[in-house]
Parts: structure tokens; sequence; C-alpha cells
């Protein structure tokens, strides 16, 4: 991995890198998860109870296609057939992170429909209190959020 970092321009040579691999081992996290209440958790971020969560968490950059979800939510949010209220919580930090910031401070189309967290280091608390993911990588077909997802029970959109 570092090596293709070099190589393909991410680093410059004279960087010197170590790879540090993301994410908590799958039976840590499924473990930690599952330990959770989920309504504590929706009840400290305010969450209203009947709504559908949907969890977005990634690096918020180009490659992770971060901004995609920015539109999938609004589409969401604008649907004519939805039914059930849906609270989206953004997880993540980046480049992107102050179109994420503006999508959700108050007046914005998404304000009353989710919130930006920032980064987050609770993951296994957020995966418990969500009913889905969604990924937009255009990169990544399955990457580690799709497998932590499904690993706790949460489909993931991708």
């Amino acid at each position: 991995e570092r090596d293709r970092l070099y190589r393909e321009g991410y680093l410059p040579s004279d960087f010197q890198a170590e790879v540090l691999h993301n994410g908590l081992p799958i039976d840590t996290l499924v473990r930690e998860a599952s330990s959770e209440d989920p309504a504590a958790t929706r009840h400290a971020l305010g969450i209203p109870k009947d709504a559908r969560v949907v969890l977005f968490a990634c690096r918020l950059a180009a490659d992770k296609n971060a901004l995609a979800f920015i539109e999938i939510a609004r589409r969401v949010v604008a649907h004519p057939g939805r039914t059930k209220p849906v609270y989206f919580l953004v997880a993540g930090d980046g480049p992107y992170a102050a179109s994420f910031k503006a999508a959700f401070e108050p007046g914005a189309c998404l304000a009353e429909h989710g919130q930006y967290l920032g980064f987050r280091s609770d993951m296994p608390k957020l995966l418990a209190a969500s009913d889905l993911t969604i990924s937009t990588s255009l990169q990544e077909g399955f990457g580690l959020r799709v497998l932590e997802s499904l690993a706790c029970g949460k489909p993931c959109i991708t």
C-alpha cells in the first residue's frame, strides 16, 4: 500500500510513511456494537424515536465520492413517497468537511434531517444506533465500511 501511494503520487518520494490499517478487528467491532444501547445513543444524539437512521462514515474526500452522499440525502428527504422520517448521521473528516457542515447547519436543506458529527472514534456505538449505512465510493466495491456494517447486521447501500 505504501509503495502504491508513492508510485501514484499521493506521497512525495522523500516522505517517510507507515501504513496503519484502519478499523477495529471485526470480532471486536461486532462485540462492542452488540453491547451498545441503540436507544440511549439515539437519545443522546437527539434523533427522533420513529426515524430510520442512515449512517455515512468515511473520510470526506473525492476518492470516497463523499459529496454524492449529500445529493442522495437531499433526494431522499424530498422524495414524495417517503412515509417514515429519515435521519442522517455523518461521521468523518477530510477535504469536504465544510460542505457537510454547511448541508446540516440551521436553515440548510438537511438541517432537520440529521447531523454532521465530524471525526468520531465510537463507530460501534454509531453502527448500533443506525438502521443502515451508505458507501458512495466509486473505487471500493467492497470496502471496510461495507464489511463492518454487514458484520454488525446493518444493510449497506453501495
